[in-house]
Protein backbone atom coordinates (compact mmCIF):
# COMPACT_ATOMS: atom_id res chain seq x y z
CA UNK A 1 0.00 0.00 0.00
CA UNK A 2 1.30 3.47 -0.87
CA UNK A 3 1.95 6.08 1.83
CA UNK A 4 -0.74 8.59 0.70
CA UNK A 5 -3.38 5.85 1.07
CA UNK A 6 -2.09 4.92 4.53
CA UNK A 7 -2.01 8.53 5.76
CA UNK A 8 -4.95 10.11 3.92
CA UNK A 9 -7.15 7.28 2.62
CA UNK A 10 -6.46 7.94 -1.07
CA UNK A 11 -3.71 8.56 -3.59
CA UNK A 12 -5.02 12.07 -4.28
CA UNK A 13 -2.72 14.93 -3.40
CA UNK A 14 -3.24 15.84 0.24
CA UNK A 15 -5.14 19.08 0.82
CA UNK A 16 -4.07 20.91 3.95
CA UNK A 17 -6.66 21.45 6.66
CA UNK A 18 -7.41 24.90 8.00
CA UNK A 19 -8.49 25.53 11.61
CA UNK A 20 -11.62 27.69 11.84
CA UNK A 21 -13.54 28.97 14.88
CA UNK A 22 -17.23 29.61 15.50
CA UNK A 23 -17.46 31.12 18.97
CA UNK A 24 -16.01 28.50 21.32
CA UNK A 25 -16.21 25.78 18.64
CA UNK A 26 -13.14 24.81 16.64
CA UNK A 27 -13.10 22.71 13.47
CA UNK A 28 -10.91 21.77 10.56
CA UNK A 29 -11.95 22.73 7.04
CA UNK A 30 -10.49 20.51 4.34
CA UNK A 31 -11.55 19.91 0.74
CA UNK A 32 -15.16 20.99 1.22
CA UNK A 33 -15.71 19.24 4.57
CA UNK A 34 -15.79 20.26 8.21
CA UNK A 35 -13.89 17.83 10.43
CA UNK A 36 -13.36 17.35 14.16
CA UNK A 37 -15.90 19.93 15.31
CA UNK A 38 -15.05 20.40 18.98
CA UNK A 39 -15.90 22.40 22.07
CA UNK A 40 -12.67 22.41 24.06
CA UNK A 41 -11.49 18.79 24.36
CA UNK A 42 -14.92 17.37 23.50
CA UNK A 43 -15.52 16.38 19.90
CA UNK A 44 -19.13 17.14 18.92
CA UNK A 45 -19.12 15.87 15.32
CA UNK A 46 -16.44 13.96 13.42
CA UNK A 47 -17.33 15.31 9.98
CA UNK A 48 -19.97 16.99 7.81
CA UNK A 49 -19.51 16.69 4.05
CA UNK A 50 -21.47 16.53 0.80
CA UNK A 51 -21.47 13.24 -1.07
CA UNK A 52 -22.94 11.62 -4.15
CA UNK A 53 -23.23 7.83 -3.98
CA UNK A 54 -23.96 5.89 -7.16
CA UNK A 55 -26.35 2.94 -7.43
CA UNK A 56 -23.63 0.64 -6.02
CA UNK A 57 -22.82 2.98 -3.08
CA UNK A 58 -19.62 4.11 -4.81
CA UNK A 59 -18.55 7.66 -3.96
CA UNK A 60 -18.44 10.01 -6.93
CA UNK A 61 -15.55 12.46 -6.59
CA UNK A 62 -16.38 16.12 -6.80
CA UNK A 63 -14.31 18.97 -8.19
CA UNK A 64 -14.50 22.15 -6.13
CA UNK A 65 -14.44 25.53 -7.87
CA UNK A 66 -14.96 29.15 -6.86
CA UNK A 67 -14.04 28.49 -3.24
CA UNK A 68 -14.27 31.60 -1.06
CA UNK A 69 -13.28 31.53 2.61
CA UNK A 70 -13.90 34.50 4.88
CA UNK A 71 -12.37 34.06 8.32
CA UNK A 72 -12.67 36.18 11.46
CA UNK A 73 -11.46 35.60 15.02
CA UNK A 74 -14.66 33.82 16.11
CA UNK A 75 -16.63 33.26 12.90
CA UNK A 76 -16.25 32.23 9.27
CA UNK A 77 -18.10 31.69 6.02
CA UNK A 78 -17.26 29.42 3.12
CA UNK A 79 -18.81 29.20 -0.33
CA UNK A 80 -17.96 26.88 -3.17
CA UNK A 81 -19.42 25.05 -6.14
CA UNK A 82 -18.78 21.37 -6.72
CA UNK A 83 -19.26 19.31 -9.89
CA UNK A 84 -19.67 15.55 -9.62
CA UNK A 85 -19.14 13.87 -12.96
CA UNK A 86 -18.53 10.16 -13.45
CA UNK A 87 -20.13 7.71 -15.87
CA UNK A 88 -23.75 8.78 -16.36
CA UNK A 89 -23.67 10.99 -13.23
CA UNK A 90 -23.44 14.73 -13.74
CA UNK A 91 -24.44 16.82 -10.73
CA UNK A 92 -23.67 20.39 -9.67
CA UNK A 93 -23.97 21.73 -6.13
CA UNK A 94 -23.48 25.05 -4.38
CA UNK A 95 -22.34 24.80 -0.78
CA UNK A 96 -22.44 27.43 1.95
CA UNK A 97 -20.97 26.94 5.42
CA UNK A 98 -21.36 29.54 8.15
CA UNK A 99 -19.72 29.40 11.57
CA UNK A 100 -21.08 32.09 13.90
CA UNK A 101 -19.77 33.52 17.16
CA UNK A 102 -22.86 32.13 18.98
CA UNK A 103 -21.36 28.58 18.63
CA UNK A 104 -23.59 27.65 15.70
CA UNK A 105 -22.74 26.09 12.36
CA UNK A 106 -24.92 26.06 9.26
CA UNK A 107 -23.93 23.71 6.44
CA UNK A 108 -26.17 23.90 3.38
CA UNK A 109 -26.04 22.33 -0.05
CA UNK A 110 -28.26 23.08 -3.03
CA UNK A 111 -27.84 21.00 -6.13
CA UNK A 112 -29.10 20.21 -9.57
CA UNK A 113 -28.87 17.02 -11.59
CA UNK A 114 -27.48 17.78 -15.04
CA UNK A 115 -28.22 14.23 -16.21
CA UNK A 116 -30.51 11.37 -15.28
CA UNK A 117 -28.76 8.81 -13.10
CA UNK A 118 -29.33 6.14 -10.49
CA UNK A 119 -28.12 6.91 -7.00
CA UNK A 120 -28.26 5.71 -3.42
CA UNK A 121 -27.53 9.05 -1.78
CA UNK A 122 -27.22 12.70 -2.74
CA UNK A 123 -26.69 15.15 0.09
CA UNK A 124 -24.88 15.83 3.32
CA UNK A 125 -23.30 13.13 5.44
CA UNK A 126 -22.85 13.68 9.16
CA UNK A 127 -20.44 11.48 11.11
CA UNK A 128 -20.46 11.32 14.91
CA UNK A 129 -17.33 10.66 17.00
CA UNK A 130 -17.11 7.17 18.50
CA UNK A 131 -15.75 8.04 21.97
CA UNK A 132 -18.27 10.81 22.63
CA UNK A 133 -21.34 9.10 21.15
CA UNK A 134 -21.19 5.28 21.06
CA UNK A 135 -23.66 3.86 23.57
CA UNK A 136 -24.95 7.29 24.67
CA UNK A 137 -28.56 8.33 24.62
CA UNK A 138 -29.94 11.07 22.41
CA UNK A 139 -33.31 12.67 21.79
CA UNK A 140 -34.82 12.52 18.31
CA UNK A 141 -37.62 14.75 17.06
CA UNK A 142 -39.21 13.51 13.84
CA UNK A 143 -40.51 15.55 10.92
CA UNK A 144 -44.07 15.08 12.18
CA UNK A 145 -43.13 16.33 15.68
CA UNK A 146 -42.92 13.00 17.51
CA UNK A 147 -40.13 12.70 20.07
CA UNK A 148 -38.29 9.55 21.12
CA UNK A 149 -35.11 8.52 22.90
CA UNK A 150 -32.50 6.48 21.05
CA UNK A 151 -29.04 5.16 21.70
CA UNK A 152 -26.08 5.79 19.43
CA UNK A 153 -24.94 2.31 18.32
CA UNK A 154 -21.81 0.80 19.80
CA UNK A 155 -21.15 -1.53 16.86
CA UNK A 156 -21.20 -0.74 13.16
CA UNK A 157 -24.39 -2.10 11.63
CA UNK A 158 -26.16 -1.81 8.28
CA UNK A 159 -29.37 -1.03 10.16
CA UNK A 160 -30.39 2.59 10.59
CA UNK A 161 -30.89 3.11 14.36
CA UNK A 162 -32.79 6.41 13.98
CA UNK A 163 -35.16 7.42 11.21
CA UNK A 164 -37.20 10.41 10.07
CA UNK A 165 -34.90 12.81 11.97
CA UNK A 166 -35.75 16.51 12.04
CA UNK A 167 -33.50 17.19 15.03
CA UNK A 168 -31.17 15.32 17.30
CA UNK A 169 -29.83 16.41 20.69
CA UNK A 170 -27.24 14.70 22.89
CA UNK A 171 -24.57 15.29 25.52
CA UNK A 172 -21.19 14.28 24.08
CA UNK A 173 -19.42 14.82 27.39
CA UNK A 174 -18.49 17.37 30.00
CA UNK A 175 -20.57 20.54 29.88
CA UNK A 176 -21.16 20.25 26.14
CA UNK A 177 -24.66 19.79 24.77
CA UNK A 178 -25.17 19.32 21.06
CA UNK A 179 -28.19 20.05 18.90
CA UNK A 180 -28.43 19.15 15.22
CA UNK A 181 -31.32 20.31 13.07
CA UNK A 182 -31.96 18.94 9.59
CA UNK A 183 -34.19 20.63 7.05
Amino acid sequence: MQLPVIYYGSNDPHVLARILRAGSLACLYQAGALRQISAGDTEILRMIYPAIRDQNWGTVRGTISGEQIEEHEDSFSIRYDCRYSEGDIDYHSSVRIIGAKDNSLIFSMKGRALSSFQKNRVGLNILHPIRECAGRMCKVITHDGREYGAEFPVDISPLQPMKNIRSLSWTPGGDSHAFLELS
